[in-house]
């Protein structure tokens, strides 16, 4: 057999190196193995050779092979008359034809053994090692397992070795790239006329063999002794495999001429390189007399869909491979569908089918599927994904014959190729259900789809379906609620790809229609529709309505109802629990055109109508909608796209018309809207529109009905649904009497209506433009609620977010609006933030004024109309702000409430910028005819600089009539008030006094008191009045104002003024020099320090001139000592109220510089009575900082009279300037003997400094002896103050010297006012003495000369009898010998009248003179030291007089 396989294709040499079983070229032994190329003529020759290796028929013998003794009679024993051949093969390599240039496919079957017995009854291919292709292991028996193919009674046995399971395996391995070139292979091979020959050859004598028989009983054909692993793999490592345990299949040679098989497996596992609990178990089932029935479930297990796509693409790639193996079967087996129809090959009963996806909770079930031939059954199909289930129930197919039966062959050609591509089946179930649960426990229904019987025939051409429901199909929708809608899907016809089931290739339907529902009543109709595919386009279209007559009729009862379906409609999809995503888009699959949609609402009267609809995706564009709605309002659109989703999206391309009667309408096309329905509210965006108001919206319409003699009762409004508008830049015009125009930006609202309440709420701020009469304000309104009955005449309730106007064209104006609420039922505002208002001007404010008027007043019936709808609105406001620019001012109040004329405030403050302020308690105003204000108590006021209250002024009235204002206050307790300047700031900064207003005050009382309350000032019968222009100010005060100034309760003065015209300018925050004063007089006194009065004569000044006084000013006064007081009173009342501390004084220089403006007195004309004296000053001319005074006259009867003449006062140096003396004269004292020049003194704070640079000329007079009444009480002379006075050089003469004089030099004189000390310290009794000390650098005198004499005393100026305390002390003293006695007496001693002038005797009490030395000189030449005499210590005593000196 060997040699004779050469003419099969055997080559001559085989030179080629043989390859091992496991591909190792070094275990190769050359020559050993047996390549046996195959191709047609290959397959011819092995295929004669297999005819005459068969046993032979009993009809036909069976060629023999020569050397063959075997016997006819086959029931012998085996090999005891044929012969068995065994030919062992080291490796067989069967090498098949490729159709490319690849290298061809070689299946190698190593280790083989061939076993023949020449009776053909034996015919055996076995091995021990499996089988691989390409070196590839195909068939892996493992170490002890065994394969053997039985040619003789066709059986294939397999026997596995032991695996890690510890169970007998065989793994059939398949991969992709093998199988394609050995199918390639096998189909190039059978394709061949040769091999269709030997079929023909094969069927003859399978026909003619006695073996064939209908009751032949089965024979085995296939036979593991363990698992069988079917494995298919691709090039990229991923396989799926099956493990058929203990397979076992019979084969019976049939009636129709192919073969029907028994088998019996012990079950089928499939795993793939997945997660092992992906895998599919079948259970142990046969097939037996051609019945298969598996009562224990399938079960089919995968970890997610993306395991489903790997898995299906693996079986993909062996798809070809499964479509070249049925054209290679029929080719040699008949067909199937060359028989009358589909029909399943066995009986088939499956009582449980499961399969889960375990990531997505997917799990199915099928319940009692059987079928035979073209019946099947099923009772009950469940289906469950997530929270969704999916049932059908009594599911009958059938799979329908084709009509006629084709005779001729080219007929059967012709039917076979149709039957290719045409399954025909009539589909019918008693009822489908689709289930949507709230739970994962499927446990609550949230909604139910379910259909009445369905019954369809199915066509499958090829890779379609065409699907015909032949009656109308019912629906029925339910919700959680057992809320539902019914309908129904008349007969249609759909056909759709077996790629995508769900996406229709063309249908056609008769209608559709929603005809109850328990949500109210609701009606859609839908006209014939047909899908066709458009010339130009490759996608369908669906044509909804052929013509105009056909519409899509949509009707409910009403919105709510419409509301209800869409949220059951979301509950059944899925898409309402839980809450879709508002981009979540409904995509239509198709392009869709409808004529016309007519969308009705009933009970709200709205109609619209859609023309034109184009569906194409998730947009529905529409030509042109029209709406109308209650009271004739209308709508007209153009251009409209729809993107219809969970949420509804609407673009318009123009907006042509909108109309609301007795409202609004638009007066030019709105361009770039959109509109989208969502969570049941309709929201409205565009970018700018224009509306013209058409009437008042409050009240107009039910003034015209109630004129045209109708009914009086109002419309009502209604919002169907909440609806949002947001308009980025809106344009209200109003009628054109009333000539206003508002632009509003940012208009985002949403309208609602609740009970007969239309609720308007905005959700941005909007910034509003209104305008007037060519001028206009800038508004901003933050998010605010109103609520306003249907009827549009009243608001219930608001809450208002706050506002602000902005700006002003008439100015600066600037408002600041708090919230507010309206609370229903009190029509009451109540503000709870500060309300603030900043304003230019108050001229301004009267502008905006008279503009708002102008505006209400443009249209009087519409003021009239607010009065009469709009109720009595009380406002609560907390707190108002108001600032005025020009003049600066700020006012504050808190707890305001507003009703009706009356205006209540719980507080009022207001300052002006310059400092000036007031606080105010409980403040009424009634709005009459004027303003009037009733205040119940001002807490603070202060006037900077001037005032402050230290008490609450109260029950004040104040009237604002004519633009005045008028005050009248009861009593007014102040404190003398110091503006400071860290304040207010610098001074540079301050601003103005500003009055708004002419201001009259009237007020029984002002007290004020200075800041250490040591003063109180009370002004009386107080009228006065203030008009300001500018900034200048006119102040007014009537005649008969009485002022008392007190210190202590026994110090005061008072005072009595005439009327005072006072006209000043301010700058800078202080009042300039008056430019007009006008007072008709006053009158000084008395006072609490003895008897005064000062007259004071007219007083005018005019236009900054000189301030003239008309006559003399007349003083009477009882002692100097008054005037003294009253200067240290005004002193120290000016050091506190210019803020001294410790009530020292202070430098006048500091606060006062100059005199304000020139002034003119005629005269002064001053009268003491204690004592006795009177002063006249002549002609006083003040300019700057000077006074000059032409002459005054100083008489003191018995005391001093003086005559000076051209007298200065400088006033920023308190220097007096004396340019002459004329005459002084002390009675019995001293005069002076010529007049004395250019005297100066100084007042500083340290007293009266006089300074005489030219020599003084005095006579000492001689003493009067003046009879002395002890009885008599002599008035003290008192000096106001100390006094220093300087002479350089003086010269003094003695009535008794007639030629020679004193000569002083260097003299410093100071008096001083004292108390001389008590020896009884409880005595009452005072002494006022004045201090007196005299320094003297030299005197010098023909008779004695002295140096350096100082003495001090004590003395009473109004007696200078006696001389207290009297201290001498000098350096030196020399006389001078050569002089008489008559020389020395003329010097001691006055004459009588005999020549003799009596000396004066004078008490000094405790005198005392210093030692000193007395030196003794003859004509200025100085003796001997002998004649030094030491002059001892005088200590005098009580009694001592000028005699004991004289004598010591």
């Amino acid at each position: 057999i060997l040699s004779g396989l050469e003419v099969i294709g055997l080559p001559d040499e085989l030179s080629a190196p043989t390859v091992s079983r496991a591909g190792n070229k070094d275990n190769a032994q050359k020559g050993n193995d047996i390549f046996l190329h195959i191709g047609s003529q290959q397959v011819r020759a092995l295929s004669a050779i297999g005819m005459l290796l068969a046993p032979a028929s009993s009809a036909v013998d069976a060629p023999r092979i020569s050397g063959d003794s075997r016997k006819d009679d086959g029931d012998k024993g085996e090999g005891s008359e044929s012969t068995i051949f065994n030919l062992p093969l080291p490796c067989l390599n069967l090498v098949l034809p490729s159709s490319t240039a690849g290298a061809p496919t070689n299946i190698q079957l190593p280790n083989c053994q061939i076993t023949y017995r020449t009776d053909g009854k034996v015919f055996l291919v076995k091995g021990k090692e499996g089988i691989t292709s390409n070196g590839h292991p195909l068939v892996d028996l493992g170490e002890d397992g065994e394969w053997s193919i039985d040619c003789a009674g066709r059986k294939l046995i397999l026997k596995g070795s032991k695996r890690e399971e510890c169970k007998d395996c065989s793994i059939v391995d398949v991969r992709a790239e093998d199988m394609q070139k050995i199918i390639s292979s096998a189909t190039q091979i059978l394709e061949s006329d040769d091999v269709a020959n030997l079929q023909d050859a094969w069927k003859v004598k399978e026909s003619t063999s006695s073996d064939h028989s209908q009751d032949q009983p089965s024979k085995p054909w296939f036979i593991s002794t363990g698992s069988i692993i079917l494995r298919l793999s691709n090039n990229k490592s991923k396989w799926i495999e099956a493990e058929i345990d203990h397979f076992r299949a019979n084969l019976v040679q049939g009636a129709q001429g192919y073969l029907q098989s028994d088998m019996k497996v012990g079950g089928i596992m499939a795993r793939s390189f997945l997660d092992r609990d992906t895998q599919i178990t079948i259970p142990p089932f046969s097939v037996h007399s051609g019945s298969l029935h598996i009562s224990d479930s399938v079960e089919a297990s995968v970890g997610s869909y993306s395991e489903i796509e790997e898995l299906k693409s693996l079986l993909l790639s062996f798809a070809e491979i499964g479509q070249k193996i049925s054209e290679l079967q029929q080719k040699t087996t008949p067909s199937v569908l060359e028989r009358e129809g589909f029909s399943f090959p066995l009986p088939v009963r499956l009582d449980l089918v499961k399969a889960i996806i375990r990531d997505v909770d997917l799990d199915l079930y099928l319940t009692n599927l059987h079928g035979e031939g073209t019946k099947f059954e099923c009772e009950k199909i469940i289906y469950t994904e997530g929270l969704s289930r999916f049932e059908v129930e009594e599911i009958h197919i059938e799979f329908r014959h084709f009509s006629g039966i084709a005779e001729s062959s080219s007929e059967i050609q012709d039917k076979r190729q149709s039957a290719d591509s045409s399954i025909n089946a009539d589909l019918a179930c008693k009822k489908v259900g689709f289930f949507l649960y709230e739970r994962p426990d499927r446990t609550k229904l949230i909604g139910a789809m379910r259909s009445s019987s369905v019954r369809i025939k199915v066509s499958m051409i090829g890779s379609l379906i065409e699907a015909e429901i032949v009656q109308k199909l019912g629906l029925r929708i339910e919700g959680p609620a057992k809320e539902w809608i019914e309908g129904y899907v008349d007969a249609s016809k759909v056909r759709i790809a077996v790629q995508n089931l769900f996406l229709p290739i063309s249908f056609e339907t008769l209608g559709a229609s929603i005809t109850s529902s328990s949500l109210g009543e609701i009606t859609v109709n839908i006209p014939p529709s047909l899908m066709e595919t458009d010339k130009e386009k490759v996608e369908p279209i669906v044509k909804v309505g052929q013509s105009l007559d056909e519409t899509v009729e949509i009707h409910f009862g009403s919105i709510d109802t419409l509301q209800q379906m869409q949220s059951l409609l979301l509950n059944i999809s899925g898409q309402g629990h839980p809450k879709p995503s508002s981009d979540e888009k409904i995509s239509f699959p198709f392009q869709m055109k409808i004529q016309m949609i007519n969308l009705s609402f009933i009970e709200s009267s709205i109609l619209i109508s859609a023309e034109a609809t184009t569906i194409e995706s998730n947009c529905i564009n529409i030509a042109g909608v029209s709406c109308s709605g209650p009271r004739e309002t209308k709508c007209m659109l153009r251009g409209v796209d729809l993107n219809v989703g969970t949420a509804i999206q609407v673009k318009i391309q123009t907006i042509e018309k909108v109309v609301v009667p007795h409202i609004f309408e638009i007066v030019e096309p709105i361009k770039s809207s959109s509109i989208s329905f969502e969570n049941d509210s309709l929201n409205i965006v565009t970018d700018v529109a224009k509306i013209q108001m058409l009437e008042t919206i409050i009240g107009k319409q039910l003034h015209n009905e109630a004129e045209r003699g109708g009914s009086a009762e109002a419309e009502d409004y209604d919002i169907p649904f909440p609806t949002q508008f947001h308009v980025k830049r809106l344009f209200l015009k109003s009628l054109p009497k009333e000539d206003i125009k508002v632009q509003i930006v940012g208009v985002k609202m949403c309208l609602t209506s609740d009970d007969g309440i239309i609720n308007v709420d905005t959700e941005e701020t909007m910034h509003l433009r209104i305008a007037h009469a060519n001028q206009h304000v800038d508004c901003s309104i933050q998010p605010s609620f109103v609520a306003l009955p249907s009827s549009l005449q009243d608001i219930s309730a608001m809450n208002f977010g706050g506002g602000s106007i902005d700006s002003c064209s008439l100015g600066l104006l600037r408002v600041v609006m708090p919230s507010f609420t309206i609370l229903p039922d009190t029509n009451t505002v109540a503000m709870n933030d500060t309300l603030g208002v900043q304003i230019g001007s108050l001229d301004l404010a009267q502008n905006i004024q008279a503009w708002i008027s102008s505006a209400l007043q443009s249209n009087p019936t519409s003021s009239e109309q607010f009065s009469t709808t709009l109720p009595e609105i009380g406002i609560q406001l907390s707190k108002l702000s108001i600032n005025i620019q020009n003049p600066p001012m700020g006012l504050i109040g808190t707890q305001l409430i507003a009703q009706g004329e009356k205006v209540l405030c719980a507080s009022l403050d207001v300052q002006e910028s310059s400092g000036m302020r007031a606080s105010m308690k409980g403040v009424s105003v009634f709005l009459e005819a004027g303003y009037h204000l009733q205040i119940d108590a001002v807490n603070h006021f202060v006037v900077p600089g001037l005032m402050a209250l230290s008490a609450p002024a109260k029950e004040i009235s104040v009237w604002y009539t004519n633009d005045s204002v008028a005050i009248h206050v009861n009593d007014i307790h102040a404190v003398a008030h110091q503006q400071h300047d860290e304040l207010h700031g610098s001074t540079s900064s301050k601003t103005n006094l500003s009055l708004p207003a002419p201001v009259t005050l009237n007020t029984n009382s002002f007290i004020i008191t200075d800041v250490k309350k040591r003063y109180v000032l009370s002004v009386n019968n107080i009228g006065m009045s203030a008009n300001q222009s500018g900034s200048t100010i006119l102040l007014r005060t009537r005649e008969g104002m009485t002022v008392k100034l007190q210190k202590h309760p026994d110090e005061w003065i008072t005072s009595t003024l005439g009327s005072l015209s006072v006209l000043v300018q301010q700058e800078n925050g202080s009042f300039k020099v008056p430019q007009k004063l006008e007072l008709s007089g006053a009158r000084l006194g008395p006072c609490s320090y003895g008897q005064l009065s000062i007259a004071i004569p007219p007083v005018s000044q005019h236009q900054n001139s000189t301030l003239f006084f008309r006559n003399s000013i007349t003083l009477s006064v009882q002692n100097i000592d008054v005037m003294e007081k009253l200067r240290h009173l005004f002193d120290n009342l000016s050091s506190d109220l210019s803020g001294a501390q410790n009530g020292t004084d202070i430098n006048t220089a500091s606060t006062f510089d100059k005199l304000p403006f020139p002034i003119e007195i005629p005269g002064i004309q001053m009268s003491l009575s204690t004592p006795t004296a009177s002063l006249q000053i002549e002609s006083i001319s003040c300019a700057s900082s000077t006074i000059d005074i032409n002459r005054v006259q100083v008489v003191a009867d018995g005391i001093i009279s003086s005559t000076m003449k051209n007298l200065r006062v400088d006033i920023l140096s308190h220097q007096l300037t004396i340019g002459c003396i004329e005459a002084l004269s002390i009675p019995s004292t001293m005069s002076l003997s010529c007049p004395l020049l250019n005297l100066v003194s100084r007042y500083d704070q340290g007293g009266l400094s006089v300074h005489a640079s030219s020599p003084v000329h005095v006579d000492i007079l001689s003493p009067d002896a003046p009879v002395i009444d002890s009885n008599t009480e002599q008035s003290e002379i008192e000096i106001p103050f100390p006094i220093k006075i300087g002479i350089v050089q003086a010269f003094v003469k003695t009535q008794s010297e007639q030629d020679g004089c004193v000569k002083l030099q260097q003299i410093a004189l100071e008096l001083k006012p004292t108390v001389l000390p008590q020896k009884d310290f409880l005595s009452a009794h005072v002494k006022k003495v004045t201090s007196l000390s005299l320094v003297v650098g030299d005197v010098v005198h023909p008779l004695f000369q002295a140096r350096n004499i100082i003495t001090s005393l004590m003395l009473r100026l109004n007696d200078t009898n006696t001389v207290h305390r009297l201290n001498v002390s000098l350096d030196s003293a020399q006389i001078t010998a050569g002089f008489s006695s008559v020389d020395w007496s003329s010097l001691l001693h006055n004459k009588t009248s005999d020549g003799q002038v009596p000396r004066k005797v004078i008490s000094i009490p405790f005198a005392n003179i210093d030692e000193f030395s007395l030196s003794v000189s003859y004509q200025g030449a100085i003796v001997s030291s002998a004649a030094n005499i030491a002059v001892p210590e005088f200590v005098g005593n009580s009694i001592t007089t000028s005699e004991d000196v004289i004598s010591h």
